[in-house]
């Protein structure tokens, strides 16, 4: 939870620099392209954490890896953060900033599961379901899940609708398994 707490902390603050100065788009890309090397590499993420490994070397292969390609103010954010030894905050840091932003802007997360991947005309009217349902404008991640046989489940936060044809399957078969059959012949 302190974890949480302090990449909120860190999260805001770089935010609110960063909306002053007029780059939050740009900070926002850095820390997404950052969040996703991260996500893609187990080593990264592990030097990072590793207490072991000391700050001035982090700071070294993250300087090799972003100083040039990030904005000014993303890489003076994370020279602070590494300064403060807070390095193994940086993941969440990251992916506090772009919730955060992504609330700024009126976002919403949204999973739409569906056996089949979705066609152009099914992808524009679950955005336009969620935008109608939460009034935000949602980013949509696609998941295929063939055992879902037909339908869909949508996850908007902590809500979920499942309309699958799994799901009823399973409804029947628990009420016909409830019930008591009695045979008329």
């Amino acid at each position: 939870m302190i974890e949480t707490k302090v990449a909120h902390r860190y999260a805001k603050a770089v935010l609110d620099l960063a909306t002053q100065q007029n780059v939050v788009d740009q900070v926002y890309q850095d820390l997404k392209d950052f969040s996703r090397i991260l996500s893609e590499n187990y080593n990264l993420r592990q030097l990072l954490k590793s207490p072991v490994i000391l700050t001035y070397k982090k700071q070294n292969v993250l300087d090799q890896l972003f100083a040039s390609k990030f904005n000014k103010l993303t890489w003076s954010f994370f020279e602070i953060i590494l300064r403060k030894h807070r390095e193994n905050q940086l993941e969440g840091i990251a992916l506090s900033f772009i919730d955060q932003y992504h609330f700024e802007k009126g976002f919403i997360d949204a999973v739409i599961t569906t056996p089949v991947p979705l066609s152009e005309k099914l992808r524009a009217s679950f955005t336009e379901m969620v935008q109608k349902k939460t009034g935000k404008k949602p980013l949509l991640k696609e998941k295929v899940n063939p055992a879902l046989i037909g339908g869909y489940i949508l996850r908007i936060g902590d809500l979920q609708f499942d309309e699958s044809v799994k799901s009823k399957l399973n409804t029947v078969k628990t009420t016909l398994s409830d019930s008591t059959y009695t045979s008329k012949i």
